[in-house]
């Protein structure tokens, strides 16, 4: 990461209590296990459609998108949407 991403920061697991720690390895276990990290498609030069080496997740109120290399990605609601 320090060749790749220079001034990239990351505070290691022990830096943190154990409980939030504990906690969002639940969350992400919980994402992994929903199967809602994919990889994207892109199309780099208008060429063939190429899948990305890494998988991603967004998640976010209901609706809500991000762009991303032209790819509109919508998000996986964080809160139960049939509930009020």
């Amino acid at each position: 990461l320090k060749t790749s991403f220079k001034g990239f920061y990351f505070d290691t697991p022990s830096s943190l209590p154990q409980t939030i720690h504990q906690t969002f390895d639940l969350c992400f276990e919980g994402l992994e296990r929903g199967g809602l990290f994919l990889y994207d498609v892109v199309q780099p030069g208008k060429k063939k459609l190429t899948q990305t080496s890494v998988t991603r997740t967004l998640v976010g109120d209901p609706g809500s998108t991000y762009k991303y290399l032209g790819l509109r990605l919508f998000s996986h609601p964080w809160v139960d949407v049939d509930a009020n």
